[in-house]
């Protein structure tokens, strides 16, 4: 395919010859090359992906500090729910020890 924003391929031979012949500049002859073996885009677009992988690395170093706390927080609720457990036993425990209170104090009446 033919690419027409690559200076080669609508510059002609007299052309060509003028601008590799002339006095032209350094810089400009550096941009031609850049431009005609299309090194421009590629370096455009690992500037791009350079870009895109510092903002994923953020994005994943956020993920990471997230995760963190967020494990934390489990692990306090966790206690929190091992705690709550411990309770509702001791709350049956006592529900038991209070039946069996009432149990006694009805069988010393029937004793007496």
């Amino acid at each position: 395919s033919c690419d027409v924003g690559n200076p080669c391929s609508v510059m002609t031979q007299e052309h060509t010859r003028n601008f590799l012949g002339s006095g032209s500049d350094a810089k400009k002859k550096f941009k031609f090359y850049m431009e005609a073996t299309m090194l421009q885009s590629v370096a455009e677009r690992l500037a791009h992906a350079d870009v895109q992988m510092e903002h994923m690395g953020r994005v994943v170093e956020e993920g990471h500090e997230q995760l963190d706390h967020m494990q934390c927080k489990a692990k306090q609720l966790e206690g929190e729910i091992e705690r709550a457990r411990a309770i509702q036993q001791l709350e049956k425990v006592e529900d038991d020890l209070m039946c069996q209170l009432a149990w006694s104090h009805v069988q010393q009446i029937l004793d007496k």
